[in-house]
């Protein structure tokens, strides 16, 4: 009779440190299922959100360079470039717009030279530069003023 309960101690105790074992293969089973979706879920949808970019005032204040990222996958080759809109800082109006080939996952930095010339520093395209001219029309200008701020965004 002693014999039989010490064996069904014994096989209490396997079944225990069996149920233990298994326990713990299904919660570390658990954990690398967690990451594994994570990490896609985390690859799938982290480049839809990079930050915006901070505007940019006129020396006179009376401007505003208004970056934006552009997230339309309707063009791939501008998915997630720099969209740039001339603002009046007083009423809104767009006074000019343009959509760059600047990546917003590269360096870059925009800045006035005068309250009619901007420049664009891009770690990946270069510099480019627009002036306001005659009647109010924004266009490519060459980038002779160098004052070298440093790129300053991610």
């Amino acid at each position: 009779m002693k014999l039989g309960t010490e064996l069904g101690r014994e096989t209490m105790k396997f079944l225990n440190i069996i149920n233990k074992i298994i326990n713990t293969i299904g919660v570390l089973f658990l954990l690398v299922v967690c990451l594994f979706v994570g990490g896609i879920l985390y690859y799938l949808f982290w480049p839809s959100t990079p930050r915006q970019p901070d505007p940019v005032y006129s020396p006179s204040g009376k401007r505003v360079i208004a970056p934006t990222v552009n997230m339309s996958k309707e063009d791939m080759k501008k998915y997630l470039c720099l969209y740039i809109e001339v603002k009046e800082t007083d009423t809104g109006n767009v006074l000019f717009a343009h959509q760059t080939d600047a990546s917003v996952r590269m360096r870059y930095s925009f800045h006035w030279i005068s309250d009619d010339f901007i420049k664009m520093q891009s770690s990946d395209i270069g510099d480019y530069c627009w002036r306001e001219g005659s009647g109010g029309v924004w266009e490519s200008a060459a980038c002779s003023y160098e004052p070298s701020p440093t790129l300053d965004t991610p």
